[in-house]
């Protein structure tokens, strides 16, 4: 649903951020060297993407945590238990 406005959107130089095109870090063709079934999911493993670096890994797991933590409350928002 669209939210209605009060004036048209204009571009402010010098204060609206930038657009710019990113790129993904995960390869094209990952070469998968473990998959699991979890429930009804399916976990594949690719080997030629690991975070490398301390940055890197600290911020896997704190996306990890992140998506984990959306999920709970998710799951207590509709009555559900953890």
């Amino acid at each position: 649903m669209a939210v209605p406005q009060q004036s048209e959107h204009t571009h402010n130089p010098g204060r609206d951020a930038a657009m710019t095109k990113g790129r993904s870090k995960i390869p094209i063709d990952p070469v998968i060297v473990k998959t699991y079934k979890i429930g009804g999911s399916t976990v594949h493993i690719g080997s030629n993407f690991f975070a490398k670096t301390p940055e890197e890994k600290e911020r896997v797991l704190r996306d990890f945590h992140e998506a984990g933590w959306k999920i709970v409350r998710k799951i207590q928002e509709q009555g559900g238990s953890i």
